[in-house]
Order: C-alpha cells, then structure tokens, then sequence
C-alpha cells in the first residue's frame, strides 16, 4: 500500500472522531446563542474542507512505534492538533489577508462577504473580528482536548505553541519585513523552523513518543529526525508557493510572492543575482509596491535560472536522507518506522 493510500485510509477513520467531535460542540453551544454555533460551523467548514491530516497522522504512528496501544488516547491528542492547526491556518489567513485557503473563501472573507452584502456597517472590520473568534474557538477546543493526554505531552505542545507564534511573529514583522540585503540564513531557518516545521512534524512526532513513554533515546531520535524533515516541509511548501498549480494547491498563483514573504529561496537567489536583478528584486519586495502578475513570472524565472530552485530541492534530498538514516539507525526494520519514512519521502516529492 502506498503512503498516500495510508494517509487517506487514516484520515477517513480520523475525521469520523475529529468530525463528530465538533458536532458535540455545536450542539453544546446551542445553548449559548446563534452566533456561537454559526462560528462554530464556519470552524468544521475550514477543517472538513481538506487537509491531509499530517499531524495527527505521525502522532498515531509515532506512538505505535513507541509501543502505545490506546488508541482514544492518541487520537485525542491528534485531535487537539488538528484543531491547534486550525487555529494557526484561520489567524494565519487574517494576518496575510487570503481571501482563499483550499479553494474556498477564508473564515474573514466568508463573513464579510456576507455582512457586505446585507449592508452592515463595518463589514469588513465585522468580519476580520468573526474570524479571530473563530480561530479562538478552535484553539480552545485544541486545549480542552489536550486534558486527555499526560503532563509531559502538555509541556511539549506548550513548548510548540509558544515557538509557533514567535515563528509567525518573525515571519510577519521581523525576518518578514527585512530587506533582502539585511537577510540572513540561519534566521530564515530558524523562522521556518518555529512558524511550521517543527509544529507540523517535529513535535507530533516527539509528543506520540513521548504519549507511548519511549525512552529519552527514541525521543531524542524522533527530534534530531523531525526537525529536518519539518524544514523539508516548509522548504518544499515555498517552492509549491511559487510554482505551484493553483488548482492543486488551492492557493492563489505566485502567493508567496504576492505576500512578499522572505524564504530561503528568495534569499539564495537574491544572493546570487546581478546588481540589476538585485534592484528588480527590491522593488517587487518593497512593502510599498503591489505586486503583479509580471513581477511573479519574472521571480519564477530568476529562481530557475540562478540554479536556486535545484540547490533547494539538493538541499531538501539531503535533509531527508540523513533524518531516515537517523531513524532507521535507531528503530530498524518497525513496520510503523517504513510508514514514517515512507511518509517523509512523500513531503520531500509533492508534485507541483
């Protein structure tokens, strides 16, 4: 059986209890009065409306690697991660102003369609307010969740929180809003690693370990391993963002670029473009100027041809060799090590 088939056989099962869930709480907030359970519903929409499940994914499978053997237990853990990711996905569109996330309108853009619509003053501001509502509902079903799990789990998730928003922080007024002269590489790393990385596979990984009780050595090994795949995560994820197929992506074309967000790819290849590109390139990242539909096309065709986007995808194949080796090292031939690493080689082949 092939990874994909894997994921999408867990998925299936996973939302039955990550779905029904979130019916529980829409009824529960009936109570409460019609705005409550309309946010909560605009909540299900986003989750339901795609998603590969990724973390809850390797929290399963990192556990039964580890030995664990109560599934609710597991699954209640990728449930709150499902949800912390909702919460990070809704605040994330608000902070970029997406208007879609999987081919859908974002949770802002659904309401202030409608409140423009009905006339209502304030639409817009209405709106953006609906939605960070609705990424706090998700978060606080995320924690409510977490109380089935142990205290070391929670300190790790909490640990994870708290690098995720620094990470989107750097991401939108630090390292973010750099000029690209001013660009470092260990940063940008550092910024991709605590704004997605480590939160999508490094510490689901680390927490269903830990879940199972491994020992400090599979611990250790889960961490050293998934902080390199999650940096493929992100890395690769900035080349979809850039080259991608809107249609398969459900993102809009060129968004990163649009979004002007300062990767490692923008970074390489601005380091090694002429004086001329350089000033081109200034230009379309200047926070001051909108960007075209030109300006994407010509980035697209600076990043082939300084020979960035292979040294990325180089940089990519060697990350995920050395964490397999690691991980094979450590846990050898486990059925459940295969799908791991079966899994990581598909993060690093995602199609454009």
């Amino acid at each position: 059986m092939n990874i994909k088939t894997k994921m999408q056989e867990f998925t299936k099962k996973f939302d039955i209890e990550l779905l029904n869930y979130l019916d529980r709480k829409i009824e529960e907030s009936k109570t409460l009065n019609k705005e409550a359970v309309k946010n909560l519903l605009e909540v299900k929409r986003i989750i339901k409306n795609g998603g590969k499940r990724v973390r809850p994914f390797l929290v399963y499978y990192s556990y039964k690697l580890c030995g664990g053997n109560n599934y609710k237990q597991a699954i209640s853990l990728g449930i709150s991660l499902e949800l912390l990711h909702a919460f990070a996905l809704i605040h994330d569109d608000i902070i970029d102003r997406s208007c879609i996330r999987r081919g859908q309108p974002t949770i802002q853009s659904q309401y202030q369609n409608e409140y423009k619509n009905n006339n209502t003053n304030h639409w817009e501001h209405n709106g953006t307010s609906a939605a960070i509502l609705a990424g706090d509902y998700a978060y606080h079903l995320a924690r409510e969740n977490l109380e089935m799990t142990t205290v070391e789990v929670r300190k790790i998730f909490n640990k994870m929180e708290f690098e995720l928003i620094g990470g989107q922080l750097d991401d939108t007024l630090g390292t973010g809003m750099a000029k690209l002269e001013e660009l470092e590489e260990t940063k940008i790393i550092k910024m991709l690693k605590n704004k997605s990385g480590n939160y999508s596979i490094q510490k689901p990984l680390m927490m269903g370990a830990i879940l199972a009780k491994a020992n400090k050595e599979q611990i250790d090994t889960l961490e050293n391993a998934g902080e390199k795949i999650g940096l493929v995560f992100q890395l690769v994820d900035d080349i979809l963002d850039v080259f991608g197929d809107s249609d398969k992506t459900g993102k809009t074309f060129g968004s990163d670029v649009i979004e002007k967000k300062r990767t490692l790819m923008i970074y390489k290849t601005w380091q090694v473009c002429t004086k001329e590109d350089r000033i081109k390139m200034e230009e379309i990242y200047d926070n001051k100027n909108c960007v075209t539909k030109d300006d994407i096309i010509w980035i697209q065709t600076k990043i082939k041809e300084t020979e960035t986007l292979a040294s990325i995808r180089n940089y990519c194949n060697f990350l995920t060799s050395e964490s397999i080796q690691e991980l094979e090292e450590k846990f050898g031939n486990e059925k459940e090590l295969k799908i791991i690493t079966q899994f990581a080689n598909y993060l690093l082949n995602r199609e454009l």
